[in-house]
């Protein structure tokens, strides 16, 4: 919904929710079955980690177990996080934008996705390096903002639909920049419509 109302630069509900059900669920089911595999292999690593130090625990104590847990589980855990990011990351930033121009499903934008990343690697983490500093400066601004404001500013961004609303600028740019540069990869990448004539992502 907001992919389309960003493309064709309106504000629109029922429409976009209708037209796109079918990438919209092919998209949670994914993302769910992801997150599902992921919850496993996080938990069967957490139960084997619990295990390990629990004997060590029962050998040396807390602190060892505890100087041990640190030096390397946690790096370990922060491993396996990786992947999560970078799927969340590329899903908004490509996958997304690749399901509403070709209407097809999840697995197979993935698939296109996955396609161009290996094509063209370095223009993708050039991409990424750089959303990486605006996310960064765009956390300095928000931060800036909140303590200049004696901490109000925090509290408008824990309401949900006011934080929405205060950084739909951001969302904004931000949605509309991975377009842009998708685009870039030629016409199978044309996102916006062309003309003001055109009535939306080609149909397949």
């Amino acid at each position: 919904m907001f992919l389309d109302n960003v493309v064709h630069d309106r504000a629109q509900v029922a429409k976009p929710w209708f037209d796109f059900a079918a990438q919209g669920n092919s998209l949670f089911l994914w993302t769910l079955s992801f997150v599902l595999v992921v919850i496993v292999v996080l938990g069967s690593y957490m139960a084997g980690c619990f295990s390990a130090l629990h004997d060590l625990y029962e050998q040396d104590g807390f602190f060892r177990s505890f100087s041990v847990s640190l030096d390397l589980d946690a790096p370990r855990l922060l491993r396996v996080a990786h992947p999560g990011r970078l799927h969340r990351a590329s899903s908004f930033g490509f996958v997304v934008p690749i399901m509403y121009r070709n209407r097809i499903t999840a697995m197979r934008a993935w698939s296109m996705f996955w396609g161009l990343f290996m094509s063209n690697p370095l223009q993708f983490v050039g991409y990424g390096l750089v959303v990486f500093v605006v996310k960064i400066c765009i956390i300095t601004g928000v931060v800036l903002v909140g303590l200049l404001t004696c901490c109000v500013g925090f509290l408008v961004l824990l309401i949900p639909y006011l934080s929405s609303v205060v950084l739909l600028p951001v969302s904004y740019a931000m949605r509309g920049f991975s377009v842009e540069f998708l685009e870039q990869f030629g016409p199978d990448y044309q996102i916006a419509p062309k003309s003001p004539g055109d009535q939306g992502p080609a149909q397949q």
